[in-house]
């Protein structure tokens, strides 16, 4: 009967502790998903919200890096306030990856040293503060955007990418 008992108790610590990896992992994953999901309501409850250079705020607008800065600091993250500083930071997403809540970047001018900024909606579309005299909007990615974009990044603790 002991002998039973023993290797009853050892199956039971292997089960235990072979599958605390994976919900370590589970678990790391349903925050990523919990965070992009906010992050993504967070950008649509923006929608009409007029642009403002250097505009940080609901209150008084933004442009698009202020856009996604506040919408990450919103949710709880820190990320840089400047557009390129924010392209440096975060995890490098492949395009094929890309899922709602990544930050999209696209260098308008083909300058390198500016460039416009989106959260991803996921499904084709983008959520951002385009231009002066325009609002907060969601667009779809078209060609024309694809002609600009240069990458996208993540900011999420790391977990399933």
């Amino acid at each position: 009967m002991r002998k039973h008992s023993f290797y009853l108790l050892l199956v039971g610590f292997i089960f235990l502790f072979g599958c605390s990896s994976s919900n370590e992992d589970y678990g790391i994953a349903t925050v990523e998903k919990s965070l992009r999901t906010n992050t993504l309501i967070t950008a649509r409850s923006l929608i009409d919200i007029p642009y403002l250079w250097g505009g940080t705020s609901p209150q008084a607008g933004f442009d698009s890096s202020g856009f996604t800065y506040w919408i990450f600091a919103r949710n709880g993250m820190e990320i840089p306030k400047e557009s390129i500083e924010q392209f440096k930071a975060g995890y490098n997403v492949p395009f094929s990856r890309i899922r709602h809540g990544d930050v999209l970047f696209f260098d308008l001018e083909r300058s390198g040293k500016n460039f416009h900024t989106a959260i991803s909606t996921g499904d084709g579309s983008l959520v951002h503060s385009p231009l002066p005299g325009q609002a907060v909007k969601e667009s779809f990615f078209t060609s024309y955007w694809k002609k600009y974009f240069i990458g996208a990044r993540r900011y999420y603790p790391k977990g399933r990418r």
